[in-house]
């Protein structure tokens, strides 16, 4: 069947939606101090599970709903034990080398593979960066840093020990890959928290087999939310039957997170700015025949950051982040400066917000990495992206960014923290009416993320997190389900999959 074209322009919204939904020097300056009045940061290594109705009451929804998305954020970075717990003796800016709490949540790759269910999600993997020894290369740090960890002696400074989920990737079939200002793939990796885990493997969702019961109407699939909350209108009657956590704890949370590749070894300035770590995946080289892939390790930098909470209070909240220095409102562009994804200089290839790379998406040893291959055979290195902000930053959003700022910066180590601001937050004002568009009443309308949705900022649903999942669907052979929002469910067992005609 041919598609149309509206048909086609949906079609990459939503595989947009799936992924996301010359930089070395700072361009970009933090917000400037707003006089809309937010309440104080609380920096605390417990995640956040409602809204608070105290800042409800003494602000409004909006303030409320940024302040919890900055306190979820602190958490969920804040640097973690060996077993993923938060070390609750530090701050978020203490024990630079340990891992961030939310990095020991599995990936979907990992979920919904039956063969991994034995897994303890403990195996070693992803190594931190540290400033050891100059002259050692980042594979030989982490060969030695893994050498200790086996011998159970992991020394104080490679407390940097992650579980072995090799999920970055620099795209998702169907949608073109963001190239940085220095010639790099922006790497994208999802994550899903312990309490929806838990759910997908007691109910045995990675099986599609086991999701063909649901329907749209009295059986509506459902992920767990956090614990019941007094002052919430969700997910009290009619919809009393969505299960929730207990014990005051939280409920489902996805994320997905933005990478920039930094070279190796990473520049003192750089390390001073980003949260920077490493990532595995695998690659198509230049030397590849057919589709075979080469593994890499690369130290990266994070860029983006989506936290997707199921709250009782208020059901799905979407909170997204971006590094201060990622690209410029479109209506106020800079005419110099540096930043990660705009170059104000541009000379050539300089369309806004319009993918410039082209097919196959190569990856070479030497850095910048991005290249492709024309059909002479000639390597060739992949355009940078030109991006601006199309859905521009809320007045309280720039509020909160600055005392959020401004209390990391008294942290000590935590400068790194402070670089990283609150692009907005989406929730549904009628939780309980989630995929009538015309009564649920999503607020704010548009919110976009420049690392995650670069290319469909402009599009009604690209510009939208919530209208973008309400085409999550499960992987059912009947009548199409909604997937209470998550286009992760789509990855339980492809093969029970409908056709379609």
């Amino acid at each position: 069947m041919k598609l149309t074209q509206p048909f086609v322009s949906i079609l990459s919204v939503i595989l947009a939606c799936i992924v996301g939904c010359g930089f070395w020097v700072l361009g970009a300056e933090k917000a400037p101090a707003q006089t809309v009045s937010v309440p104080q940061p609380e920096l605390s290594y417990n995640i956040p599970v409602n809204p608070s109705v105290n800042d409800r009451i003494a602000y409004n929804p909006e303030t409320a709903f940024g302040a919890f998305a900055w306190k979820a954020f602190v958490a969920l970075n804040w640097p973690a034990n060996s077993d993923g717990s938060p070390l609750t003796s530090k701050t978020i800016g203490e024990a630079p080398d340990a891992p961030r709490v939310w990095e020991f949540y599995q990936a979907p790759e990992e979920v919904f593979n039956p063969k991994s269910k034995q897994s303890t999600g403990q195996k070693v993997q992803n190594l931190r960066l540290t400033e050891i020894n100059a002259n050692e290369t980042l594979a030989q740090l982490r060969e030695r840093a893994l050498s200790e960890y086996k011998e159970g002696n992991p020394s104080q400074d490679l407390l940097s020990i992650f579980p072995d989920i090799e999920s970055a990737d620099i795209l998702v079939e169907g949608f073109e890959p963001l190239v940085d200002r220095s010639g790099n793939y922006i790497l994208n990796e999802v994550r899903m928290n312990p309490v929806e885990v838990a759910q997908i493997n007691e109910n045995h969702w990675y099986d599609a087999a086991n999701l063909q019961n649901f329907d749209n109407k009295d059986n509506r699939f459902q992920l767990m939310c956090s614990a019941k909350d007094s002052n919430g209108i969700y997910p009290y009657p009619p919809f009393d039957k969505v299960p929730c956590s207990d014990n005051k704890s939280v409920g489902t949370i996805e994320l997905k997170a933005a990478w920039m590749v930094f070279p190796d070894p990473v520049p003192d300035e750089l390390r001073s700015k980003y949260y920077t770590t490493t990532r595995t995946f695998d690659v198509e080289t230049p030397e590849s025949t057919g589709k075979e892939k080469t593994k890499v390790t690369v130290p990266v930098g994070l860029v983006g950051f989506h936290i997707v909470q199921k709250t009782s209070q208020q059901g799905w909240t979407w909170a997204t982040f971006e590094h201060l220095n990622n690209a410029p409102d479109a209506d106020n562009l800079p005419s110099d400066g540096d930043y990660n994804l705009y170059d104000s200089n541009c000379k050539e290839h300089c369309e806004v917000n319009t993918p410039h790379v082209e097919k196959p998406y190569l990856w070479r040893n030497e850095f910048p990495h991005a290249v492709t291959k024309t059909e002479t055979g000639e390597i060739k290195e992949q355009t940078p992206s030109q991006i601006t902000r199309l859905v521009s930053i809320p007045s309280i959003a720039r509020s909160l960014n600055s005392k959020w700022q401004e209390a990391l910066a008294e942290v000590p180590n935590a400068s790194v923290w402070q670089n990283y601001q609150l692009v907005g937050v989406q929730w549904l004002n009628n939780p309980y009416i989630p995929y009538n568009d015309d009564e649920r009443k999503i607020t704010p309308k548009q919110l976009a993320n420049v690392t995650l949705e670069p290319y469909v900022q402009t599009s009604k649903l690209g510009s939208s997190c919530i209208s973008c999942h309400t085409f999550a669907r499960l992987p059912v052979s009947s009548t199409i389900v909604p997937a209470d929002f998550s286009f992760l469910m789509e990855r339980a067992k492809q093969s029970l999959r409908p056709t379609g005609k």
